[in-house]
């Protein structure tokens, strides 16, 4: 998640900014923040790898059953690498991820937007092993699109978030004029980013909703439904956090750096900090939410075992096998061509 957000922030909003900033301050400041960046992406890589084999090995051990040595046959996984959606799903993942990694130590402008597509792709296919691939009928592809929009939505904001704060804890620790000048000029390309985003988010996410919720009813009386919901208030949290740095903190950081005032700007960029750090930890919370609702039966086809159509006991509960054919049925369209 992290890997697109750090190449966002560094190619669009902190590049154009130390550009045609003076060449020694540029060389002090901008080889720092990217020494750091580049840190910063090799843990997203080492944690990415290690979570793809972890995800593989569990996928073949929910094949097996309970018998754990068959799941470590290699013809365990040579039929779930040949023969399922997921197999050549994960093989892609790690294409994209080696050529991330043969990239990564070339330091040229044009590596790196080539790692940021890269980047975009790993993230994007997920949305073939989430619920949005397993969905089905005509709108099938819109759901697809639309997710995988998502996904690269979250990529740049709040995954963002991260580098911009790895920027602003430079820049304090700095306490040169100069720097909070660029500082300033950061946080302006960064806001505008952001705003682009969330809305992208938002519009991509109420289409979501109405394929994976479909009703209110849903909403507020399955697992998934209120998941969704709690995510929603976090989001909305994290962009009343982010509104409050757009329109209040940011003009007040560009008007005290273009009026010199060094010890106002420093505070007005503590606040900003201490915000953006608020901001991360709710999104924390949130990748949290987000995964637990990857392995939630979506609230949709929960509902649809309330259906007049399916049998149901004198209490009105759906028969049990009905209700363990859906959820099978979501589980093998993911995971099988």
């Amino acid at each position: 998640m992290l890997l697109p957000g750090n190449l966002v922030f560094c190619l669009f909003v902190a590049q154009p900014v130390f550009t045609p900033a003076k060449k020694d301050l540029r060389l002090a400041a901008f080889d720092a923040l990217d020494g750091m960046l580049r840190k910063l992406t090799a843990c997203s890589l080492a944690v990415s790898f290690i979570s793809g084999w972890l995800w593989l090995f569990s996928v073949v051990a929910r094949m097996s059953g309970p018998n754990l040595i068959s799941a470590l046959q290699p013809e365990t996984f040579r039929i779930l690498l040949e023969r399922t959606q997921f197999g050549l799903l994960w093989e892609a993942r790690l294409a994209l991820t080696a050529g991330f990694v043969a990239l990564f130590l070339v330091r040229k402008q044009w590596a790196q937007f080539v790692q940021l597509s890269l980047a975009v792709a790993m993230l994007v296919t997920l949305s073939l092993a989430g619920h949005a691939g397993a969905s089905i009928g005509k709108a099938h592809w819109i759901h697809l699109v639309d997710d995988a929009f998502h996904l690269a939505a979250a990529g740049v904001w709040p995954a963002g978030l991260a580098p911009f704060a790895i920027f602003l804890t430079q820049a304090l620790q700095a306490k040169q004029p100069e720097k909070i000048q660029i500082a300033a000029l950061v946080t302006q390309r960064f806001s505008f980013v952001s705003l682009v985003t969330v809305g992208t988010l938002a519009i991509t996410g109420a289409v979501n909703g109405y394929f994976l919720v479909g009703t209110f009813h849903a909403l507020i009386t399955t697992i998934y439904g209120r998941l969704l919901v709690l995510k929603v208030g976090v989001f909305g949290a994290m962009v009343m956090i982010g509104a409050l740095n757009l329109l209040w903190l940011k003009p007040r950081i560009v008007v005290a750096a273009q009026s010199a005032a060094l010890e106002k700007s420093l505070n007005l960029l503590r606040s900003l900090r201490r915000n953006v750090l608020a901001e991360l930890s709710l999104g924390a919370i949130l990748m949290i939410v987000v995964g637990v609702l990857g392995v939630t039966p979506p609230a949709a086809h929960v509902d649809m075992s309330t259906d007049r159509n399916i049998p149901h006991h004198d209490n009105g509960v759906p028969n049990a096998p009905d209700r363990s054919k859906i959820c099978r049925g979501v589980q093998v369209a993911a995971t099988t061509r």
